[in-house]
């Protein structure tokens, strides 16, 4: 009799919006033996996990419940795979879309889009637990394209340099706050960056060591490097765009990540359906180096799998997870698997390297 095969435990999630047909994160990993990769069962718990971030001090996954009423969920896996929920809060807005950690885990920041406010959360230090007490400014005004630019929408938080920076595609703007003193303490920030009219700002990610950050739109499809001012204001420097030359389709922009080298930027076209690859030069300067399809449509999220050599693609009106090829240069190349789920929205990974297996200590929700 051939004993059954026993499969490691996926290291990546999907996460995926509700609907009447589909719901929960999905385990994603590949089998060993057949190479190819395929999608566990889910854990419906878990609902329009768009967005997420993890702590690598407490264990916690922090997840976004992007609705109307927002709401943020701190989440336990087990070693074995098993999600257990440790915290729920709102999100105190609408439609949650991004969540950011401090460099010292001690403040979880989170954009929501659809109400265009940005809330900051102070951590306890021992269990990783959201304080009761959070911050949050609602921001201001509106852009030239009346159907995506109707008020505010807070789309991305990162902080980097001593500042909590926030992306508004509604007003075309980048809001930053000093981390001084109280670092959830969200007073009124300056205006950071001011975007071409009718661009709208979408993700923003700063350079590992250069003053430099670079802006994706999402309306205009273009990458802007800016120069980080010590005041937290940030000054353009150059604009490149992320779709070739001569097309002239519809198409956003999408996802923005920057490899573990920091040697190459990577933007996500939603209609174009590619990838857009960027030479980071040594002062942070950028080139475009190729466009590559990545095999499906709209992709909204991808995630880097570098020691696995591919990449990870949520392409969220195509309804699958497709895996590229990367080669060791970071070049994306064959397609090599693709995996059906509904509504994809954001590929998630679990660290190889945890730092407590045991779930926090306090009363599960």
């Amino acid at each position: 009799m051939t004993a059954k095969r026993v499969l490691p435990v996926p290291d990546f999630w999907v996460g995926t919006y509700t609907t009447s047909s589909a719901r929960g994160i999905f385990p994603l990993g590949m089998d060993a033996v057949t190479e190819h990769w395929r999608l566990g069962p889910p854990e419906a718990m878990i609902e329009n996990a768009s967005y997420a971030a993890f702590s690598p001090r407490s264990g916690l996954f922090y997840m976004v419940n992007e609705q109307d009423e927002g709401r943020i969920g701190a989440w336990w896996r087990s070693p074995m795979g098993a999600w257990r929920r440790i915290q729920t809060v709102s999100s105190l807005g609408a439609a949650p879309c991004y969540l950011s950690l401090s460099a010292d885990f001690d403040t979880l920041a989170v954009a929501n889009y659809k109400s265009g406010t940005v809330a900051t959360f102070q951590l306890d230090h021992r269990t990783g637990w959201m304080r009761d007490e959070p911050s949050v400014f609602e921001n201001a005004g509106r852009g030239p394209d009346i159907e995506r630019q109707d008020g505010p929408h807070a789309h991305c938080v990162r902080f980097a340099h001593g500042f909590l920076y926030s992306t508004d595609l509604g007003t075309d703007q980048v809001l930053s706050w000093p981390q001084a003193g109280a670092a959830s303490s969200l007073a009124k920030p300056i205006v950071a960056f001011k975007a071409p009219a009718g661009e709208g700002p979408r993700h923003i990610l700063f350079h590992p060591s250069a003053r430099v950050a670079y802006l994706l739109t999402e309306l205009a499809s273009k990458l802007l490097v800016l120069n980080v001012e010590p005041s937290g204001e940030l000054r353009l420097r150059e604009t490149l765009s992320t779709l070739p030359d001569d097309f002239d389709g519809q198409s956003l922009g999408g996802h923005l990540e920057l490899n573990a080298a920091g040697t190459k930027v990577y933007a996500s076209n939603r209609g174009h359906d590619s990838l857009a690859v960027f030479d980071v030069g040594t002062d942070g300067g950028l080139s475009r180096y190729g466009i590559y399809p990545t095999f499906g449509k709209s992709p909204r999220h991808f995630v880097l799998a570098e020691d696995r050599q591919a990449i990870l693609v949520a392409h969220q009106n195509g309804n699958t997870v497709d895996v590229i090829a990367m080669d060791t240069d970071g070049v994306p190349g064959a397609h090599l698997d693709s995996c059906s789920v509904q509504n994809p929205a954001f590929v998630g990974r679990v660290p190889p390297s945890r730092v407590d297996h045991r779930p926090p200590n306090g009363r599960g929700a």
